[in-house]
């Protein structure tokens, strides 16, 4: 197999169509049946193999594996098969219980972040608040990663790790309360044409945070209708025009 150019933690082979990623011991490859046993058999002379699952729309193919803490489940056959995909639901349910808000009493809220003033109190945390803090954040954190409207919410958020404030424990808990409200996301990958193109879409604000002034960008990575990759970053430097923080 081919390593690729931009991650070499991909690898495939044009002449079978196959597809491999890897992260550590943990191997996912997409390709024909065939393929795939063929090449089991033969990592199976060089190595101790695990399969953990063969996903497939045959009846006796598996259905569902978690890899990576992600759940990924295979529906349907023909072109109306898909794939769903979503990371571990659990995280957020911690996440919750870590900030006192899994009583049924508490109430979510329909957006992830506010420009409350109370999100800049500069009030430093104690010991006990900021390892609280700085763990619900993280843990949130691989949340995010697979859900780009508390992209922005998080990163604001996580910008006071270093020195965690009473401002960005109440950004923490609006995040929070938001989960609350909607603690699930499943992404849905439908069988599609392969698109001969990737699409990227990128914006910014303008001067979002009010205490340092700086701007945000946003991207987003597309292929055909499939959402790969999104990002929420602040900009480095401060814009002084919109047009300038749009070209940062």
């Amino acid at each position: 197999m081919t390593v690729g150019m931009s991650n070499p933690c991909l690898s495939s082979q044009e002449s079978t169509d196959t597809i491999a990623w890897e992260h550590g011991d943990d191997v996912v490859i997409v390709g024909e049946e065939e393929t795939l046993l063929g090449l089991e058999e033969e990592l199976q002379k060089h190595m101790i193999l695990k399969r953990r699952a063969l996903l497939g729309p045959d009846p006796g193919d598996d259905k569902h594996v978690t890899i990576l803490n992600r759940h990924i489940t295979w529906e349907g056959d023909g072109p109306d098969s898909k794939i769903l995909y979503e990371s571990d639901p659990r995280h957020v349910d911690i996440a919750l219980h870590q900030l006192g808000l899994d009583d049924p009493k508490s109430k979510g809220v329909v957006t992830p972040v506010t420009r409350s003033q109370g999100n800049y109190d500069d009030i430093i945390l104690d010991g006990a608040k900021a390892k609280l803090f700085r763990s619900v954040c993280m843990r949130i954190g691989f949340v995010a990663q697979d859900r780009t409207e508390i992209q922005y919410a998080w990163k604001e958020t996580t910008r006071h790790m270093s020195q965690p404030t009473a401002g960005a424990m109440n950004r923490l808990k609006r995040l929070g309360r938001f989960l609350k409200y909607r603690p699930r996301c499943v992404q849905v990958f439908r069988t599609q044409e392969s698109p001969k193109y990737l699409t990227t879409r990128g914006d910014s604000d303008f001067a979002g945070c009010l205490a340092t002034r700086k701007s945000t960008s946003s991207t987003q990575l597309i292929h055909g209708k499939h959402l790969l990759r999104s990002s929420a970053t602040t900009q480095s430097a401060v814009s002084y025009t919109h047009l300038r923080a749009h070209e940062t």
